[in-house]
């Protein structure tokens, strides 16, 4: 996990704790004997200071040379605790699940994106922009969404999720239809946008980028029961997990072929 800036300054403060202490006392020696040139009676307490400096950068070494080696020994341990359990193939959750999430970056040189999820409100609008872009250059693009017309779907999300009213994931599902028929009137498109109605709740959410060429990227939500904390997320490569990379695809294509398709005309 990445350190934050101030996990980062910390560290950096401590590792170069006793250097500082001893460029700041060496420097107001330096600028104290500027300012009042030091006289015979002042040899005794200038040796004294030279001491204190030796014994800091003393210090300072010890300091850093226990520092240095408690961190080797850290990474030398989590190495073996990672080698132990791919030895034995067992895997933490905490190693399997990721904290990050599709960025922009992904998406900006995509000619194929899939997009599979209950309502993709906040998706749709977040990468709108670059999902433009890459129409421009002449991508393929579905989203594959719950049916606003099925009240007995609409009802369903309700109980699995929080307490909000039929109305509200109508309204939503609505919104991101109007994004997506947004999306596709982006000047000088050249690829396709697609919406596809599906008649149930989806077991969870992905995003497949270039699903059928190598570099193929995806990420999985895990969707939760009455809960608004962020899902569980994976990520697969087609060339790492050749497998599991297959049976999202082919999952997308199911879904895909249960789905009332709307094509918007560019």
């Amino acid at each position: 996990m990445q350190q934050s800036r101030l996990q980062a300054f910390v560290e950096w403060l401590l590792d170069n704790l006793f250097d500082m202490l001893t460029i700041l006392v060496a420097g107001s020696l330096v600028i104290r004997y500027q300012i009042r040139p030091p006289t015979s009676t002042d040899i005794t307490e200038i040796a004294t200071w030279i001491l204190g400096v030796l014994v800091l950068l003393a210090v300072s070494g010890l300091w850093e040379r226990n520092r240095r080696l408690h961190r080797i020994e850290k990474l030398a341990e989590e190495g073996r605790n990672l080698a132990l359990r791919y030895t034995s193939r067992k895997v933490h959750a905490g190693d399997f699940f990721s904290e990050r999430r599709l960025t922009a970056k992904e998406l900006s040189s995509a000619n194929t994106v899939y997009f599979v999820g209950k309502v993709l409100a906040r998706t749709t609008r977040e990468f709108m922009y670059v999902l433009g872009q890459r129409l421009a250059a002449g991508a393929t693009i579905r989203f594959v969404i719950l049916d606003p017309e099925s009240e007995t779907l609409l009802q369903q999300a309700v109980l699995q999720s929080f307490s909000a009213p039929i109305e509200f994931w109508r309204d939503t599902l609505r919104t991101t239809e109007t994004v997506v028929e947004a999306l596709a009137k982006t000047p000088d498109v050249n690829g396709t946008v697609e919406i596809g109605f599906l008649p149930y709740i989806p077991s969870f959410g992905f995003v497949l980028v270039d699903p059928d060429l190598a570099h193929g990227v995806c990420f999985v939500e895990l969707y939760q029961h009455r809960s608004v904390e962020p899902h569980p997320t994976f990520e697969l490569r087609a060339t790492n997990d050749p497998h599991w990379f297959r049976f999202f695809r082919e999952q997308f294509d199911k879904m895909w072929e249960s789905c009332r398709v709307k094509t918007f005309n560019q």
